[in-house]
């Protein structure tokens, strides 16, 4: 089974109060079709939106996947 790391980076609430964005880095560990670990990294942004009731609901949920962190980028 997939497990998946995030790591809020920011997060806002309008100054209305009722909506919302934090965004941050995240992992996810899986396996291979030879059974191997795969590690994938990335970046998200959710957007939520306070409901009647008072509680937060993610209305959008993106994000693309990054390089590893200990890739080593040339200047060429």
């Amino acid at each position: 089974m997939p497990q998946m790391a995030w790591e809020p980076q920011k997060g806002e609430v309008a100054q209305s109060g009722d909506l919302g964005y934090t965004w941050g880095k995240y992992t996810v560990e899986t396996k291979d079709k030879d059974g191997k670990p795969v590690k994938s990294h990335g970046k998200y942004l959710n957007v939520w939106k306070k409901q009647a009731n008072g509680s937060w609901k993610v209305v959008v949920d993106i994000g693309n996947k990054s390089p590893s962190p200990d890739t080593k980028f040339l200047n060429r």
